[in-house]
């Protein structure tokens, strides 16, 4: 005998009691046009990544590009890479599994947009449709060039269940064909088995994926950014920032150069080759050797000699915990551009005391201050070429090759 249906009213009252262990809250959200309007410096070098003409626009003339995703896709993920992609000439087509119908006994439901179209997002936002340009099923290897697997919310989850993206991305990159991914992206490429063997990198929180898959992750950024919340001394905070950074005592100084250290041994211990650290823009290091940013009066403060120690101490420790031979540099300023940092002489003090040192391979060479100014992020506001003379006379100081960055367009 069927069960009788429950009054609507009692329904109600039931999905009532169980909303009562629900507490209404906005959803996190991130706002692009705060993104690439804000007055900070990274803010404003987004806007130009969006918005710049392009340097090329025939660069990927002819070539067509398949962006596989599905509901859920980071919305700055997909778009930015589009509209970067068909600036410089390349066809991009959106490739999306089909979605088909839940059973009616879930009570679950997809708008009927979503036939045609995938669904981004904003962190945790409904952002708006993406028109989908071909289904996974119809994907053909023979018909593009290469493929890029955003990620997002839960669009890589489900498109790793979908048979025909693994297929495709197995295709293309059994093909010799780029196969790319972003952020959570690499999921597909670990269920479709293709990086057994491989050094490939990922989102921090998924490279023990990457690891199981039979790769070997090899994400490296020798970097930690000063006054976020640590810095050597109880100054003010990083310019994107506004707190008053935590002054590290010599007990986490010591602990920070073993880390060093350790880091260094499983980058090189997983086939890195070259390590070079961040001893400029914003990073604790710099805060170090500047004194504008070091007003510390113990052996880390103070001299010369006591402002580089941390970075040498560093060095050290990076060479004795390595377990082979790598090739090591230094990314240094040249100038900081700000009163009371440090300039050209000081930098050339730098090169020619590491030199003397015999511990460090290259110099790595650019200029700015610990608060974004100027812009060191691409593409700059500076001119081509700007601090390259400044460059040469630093390489006076040192017989090791030195590398310029800062607008070198040719």
């Amino acid at each position: 005998m069927n069960k009788p249906h429950e009054p609507a009213s009692a329904t109600n009252a039931a999905l009532l009691r169980a909303q009562a262990f629900m507490t209404p809250s906005p959803v996190p959200s991130i706002s692009t046009e705060l993104l690439v309007s804000a007055d900070g410096e990274l803010n404003r070098e987004l806007h130009h990544f969006l918005f710049d003409p392009p340097t090329n626009p025939n660069l990927l003339k002819g070539k067509k590009i398949a962006i596989c995703c599905s509901n859920g896709v980071e919305e700055v993920e997909i778009t930015g890479a589009m509209k970067w992609l068909t600036e410089h000439g390349a066809t991009v087509h959106v490739v999306s599994p089909r979605i088909g119908e839940f059973h009616p006994t879930l009570g679950l439901r997809f708008p009927p947009l979503c036939k045609t179209h995938v669904l981004a997002i904003r962190l945790m936002e409904n952002a708006g449709w993406l028109k989908i340009d071909c289904y996974t099923d119809e994907a053909k290897v023979e018909d593009y060039d290469a493929c890029i697997f955003p990620g997002g919310c839960w669009n890589p989850d489900f498109l790793r269940n979908d048979k025909h993206a693994q297929d495709f991305v197995r295709g293309m990159h059994d093909s010799g064909k780029p196969t790319c991914a972003i952020c959570h992206g690499q999921w597909v490429m670990v269920s479709a088995d293709i990086l057994r063997g491989k050094k490939a990198t990922a989102v921090w929180n998924i490279q023990v994926d990457l690891k199981n898959a039979g790769a070997t992750a090899v994400t490296v950024q020798m970097v930690q950014q000063g006054g976020k919340p640590i810095a050597p001394s109880a100054t003010f905070s990083a310019y994107d920032d506004h707190r008053i950074a935590h002054a590290l005592d010599v007990d986490e100084i010591e602990w920070l150069v073993r880390e060093y250290g350790e880091s260094a041994a499983l980058a090189v211990d997983a086939g890195v080759d070259v390590i070079e650290i961040h001893a400029n823009h914003d990073d604790v290091v710099q805060w170090f050797l500047s004194p504008l940013t070091n007003l510390r009066t113990d052996r880390y403060g103070g001299s010369f000699e006591n402002r580089i120690r941390y970075l040498r101490e560093i060095t050290d420790s990076i060479r004795r915990h390595a377990p082979r031979p790598f090739t090591y540099g230094l990314r240094l300023c040249i100038d900081e551009l700000i009163d009371g940092g440090y300039g050209l002489e000081e930098c050339q003090r730098l090169v020619e005391a590491f030199t003397a040192d015999g511990t460090v391979d290259y110099f790595s060479l650019d200029v700015g201050n610990n608060f974004g100014s100027p812009s060191y992020v691409p593409s700059g506001w500076h001119d081509d070429i700007e601090w390259a003379a400044l460059c040469g006379q630093v390489k006076q100081a040192t017989n090791l090759p030195v590398v310029y960055t800062g607008r070198v367009t040719s």
